[in-house]
């Protein structure tokens, strides 16, 4: 199993909550390592999207029972960012 694998089956969790607030958690190779990019559906709840920082907790922690301290290098990529 590859690595986007792993990491999106272990995000599988949040992406199901996202889903309900209308957006989407995508996992895909980067230029430097992994990317876990959520999207805005049209319905989208702007209210409800966490800042950036408390959502990379829920990643990390999500992520620690699969690697420990070594997971990979993780991109996380929110709506609002530039260039995405």
């Amino acid at each position: 199993m590859s690595q986007v694998q792993i990491v999106s089956e272990r995000l599988a969790p949040l992406r199901d909550m996202l889903n309900v607030d209308g957006y989407d958690l995508v996992v895909h190779d980067g230029a430097d390592g992994l990317v876990a990019e959520i999207t805005a559906g049209e319905a989208a709840c702007e209210d409800c999207l966490v800042p950036k920082h408390v959502m990379r907790q829920y990643v990390d922690t999500m992520l620690e029972p699969e690697y420990g301290s070594d997971a990979p290098q993780l991109e996380l990529v929110y709506p609002a960012d530039a260039g995405h």
